[in-house]
């Protein structure tokens, strides 16, 4: 097994290489492969409220 690359940490705390995430993505649609929870990546979006 190879170590990860580019490791993307879901929202729901499922833990992915950013290569294997796009393949299910494109499978499967923008949700989690192990638990269906809709797809958003930590730190996707900047800190702060919208005005």
């Amino acid at each position: 097994m190879k170590p990860w690359q580019n490791k993307l940490r879901l929202m729901c705390t499922h833990a992915f290489c950013e290569a294997c995430l796009r393949d299910s993505v494109s499978r499967v649609g923008r949700q989690c492969p192990v638990c269906l929870t809709a797809l958003t990546v930590v730190g996707d979006q900047p800190e702060g409220q919208m005005t």
